[in-house]
C-alpha cells in the first residue's frame, strides 16, 4: 500500500482535470459510472484479480507479466500513487492490468457487480496503531462483508501484513465470517531474492527483519 495517510473518497480520489492521468493504463471511474464491465476496460474477457492499496504498483506489474492469462486490477486511494502505479504498468509494456484511484468500500459497493473477482489481494494495510484512529481501518466487518460480495466462489482472498496484532484482528473477522473459510495462515519464511519482487512494505519488513504475516481465506460456494 501507500505511505500512510488520510483517505480519499471515489469521488476526491478522482484526479481532477488539471491531474488527469493521460495513460492507457490509468482507469477513471469519473466517466464509469454503475458496475464495472470487464470486457470494456481489457478489451476481453478473463478472470481478474484485485489488489486493495496497490501503491505504486510492484505487485501488480509482476503478477500481470508473470500471469498474462488473467487480468488484473489495482485501486489506490492516494492520487500520487496511483500514477505511479499506471506509469509503471506503461514502462513495463504490461496491457492486462489497471489502475484506479478510489477507496475499498466505495468502489466495492458502487462499482464491482457480485462475484466479479476471481482473486483479491491486500497486502500492508495501514493498521493505525491508536485506539482513537480504530474506526479508519481498512479491516472492518463491513468490509469483509463487501469482499464476500465481490469474490466468485472459491476466489481467494490474500492477506500480508507486518503487524501481529494487526493480524489476530483479521483472522478473528474472516473466521467469524460465514462466507469465507481460512485455508492458510502463518508467518512468510521465504522471501524473494530481489528486492522489486516485493512489495515495499514487505521488503521493508525484510530489511528491518520484522516478521511478516500471511492469510488466504477462500470464498465459499453460496448455498440456495
Amino acid at each position: 500500500m501507500s505511505p500512510r495517510g488520510p483517505r480519499s473518497s471515489v469521488g476526491r480520489g478522482a484526479l481532477s482535470a488539471g491531474q488527469r492521468v493521460s495513460l492507457a493504463a490509468f482507469l477513471n471511474l469519473g466517466a464509469s459510472p454503475g458496475p464495472l464491465r470487464w470486457p470494456e476496460i481489457f478489451s476481453r474477457s478473463a478472470p481478474v484479480e484485485l489488489e486493495i492499496g496497490c501503491g505504486n504498483g510492484r505487485f501488480l506489474a509482476r503478477a500481470a507479466q508473470e500471469r498474462p492469462e488473467a487480468c488484473f486490477l489495482g485501486i489506490e486511494r492516494s492520487r500520487k500513487y496511483a500514477r505511479l502505479a499506471a506509469e509503471r504498468l506503461e514502462k513495463h509494456g504490461v496491457r492486462n492490468a489497471r489502475v484506479a484511484c478510489a477507496v475499498a468500500e466505495e468502489f466495492l459497493r458502487d462499482f464491482v457487480p457480485p462475484s466479479a473477482f476471481a482473486g483479491i489481494h491486500i497486502y500492508f494495510a495501514d493498521p493505525w496503531p491508536k485506539r482513537r484512529h480504530a474506526k479508519r481501518r481498512l479491516f472492518q466487518w463491513p468490509l469483509v462483508g463487501l469482499l464476500a460480495r465481490a469474490a466468485a466462489a472459491d476466489a481467494s482472498v490474500a492477506i500480508k501484513t507486518d503487524v501481529d496484532w494487526h493480524y489476530a484482528q483479521i483472522a478473528s473477522l474472516f473466521i467469524e465470517h460465514p462466507d469465507f473459510e481460512i485455508v492458510k495462515y502463518g508467518q512468510q519464511t521465504e522471501f524473494p531474492d530481489e528486492d522489486l519482487q516485493m512489495t515495499g512494505f514487505e521488503s521493508k519488513a525484510r530489511r528491518s527483519d520484522r516478521p511478516v504475516f500471511f492469510l488466504r481465506a477462500r470464498r465459499k460456494e453460496a448455498h440456495l
